[in-house]
């Protein structure tokens, strides 16, 4: 794996400092609460998983809710910055978690270890999707359930501000060309878009 851009390096250091004030962002309300409330919805349509993944975790708050519905999984939450894990590790309920600090670009999982993966509002940052999406499907068993939800865009693809944005056809290209087939998608507001997958066998 290459060493990450300059690029990469200033968005973890943009998450690193924001990790003592995310739980208090009004993002929380406005977007990620109810990304993750459909990101819910979504993993509903598989049968419950034995070990799950949820990428990017942040502060862990989707993670727990994973930790909730599927008690008797092994629940993971893993992100690249140390602040945002040591803010996850505050809450009561992160006894429930394995938390981890990771790239999404080299997943420490043995490949076919796990039979969920769910990032949200974290994939948009992953500059070289087919790298991060190939890794997904690996540590996915056959037939593994992803859920992506993640900024799109309505007027073509573009980066900027460090991100990637692109629309809802060019994710279900990305999508398939790494072995996933895409069950559905669902939009959350005006630009975010969660989309179903299953690791192809």
């Amino acid at each position: 794996m290459s060493p990450p851009s300059l690029t990469d390096r200033l968005v973890r250091g943009v998450f690193q400092l924001w990790s003592s004030t995310y739980d208090w962002s009004p993002l929380q309300l406005v977007l990620y609460r109810p990304v993750h409330r459909a990101v819910m919805r979504a993993v509903e349509r598989w049968p419950a998983p034995r070990r799950s993944l949820d990428l990017g975790c942040g502060t862990a708050r989707l993670t727990r809710d994973l930790a909730r519905r599927y008690p008797r999984a092994t629940t993971i939450g893993l992100d690249v910055s140390s602040g945002m894990l040591a803010a996850a590790r505050r809450s009561p309920e992160a006894r429930m978690l394995a938390l981890v600090r990771g790239d999404a670009y080299a997943l420490p999982f043995a490949s076919g270890s796990l039979d969920l993966v769910t990032t949200t509002v974290a994939y948009h940052w992953l500059l070289d999707p087919a790298a991060a999406l190939a890794e997904m499907r690996r540590v996915l068993v056959p037939g593994g359930g992803l859920v992506l939800g993640t900024l799109v865009s309505y007027l073509g693809s573009r980066r900027y501000l460090g991100m990637r944005v692109v629309t809802v056809r060019q994710h279900e290209q990305d999508l398939a060309a790494a072995g996933f087939v895409v069950e559905g998608h669902a939009p959350v507001g005006h630009r975010v878009v969660v989309f179903a997958a299953r690791a192809g066998g």
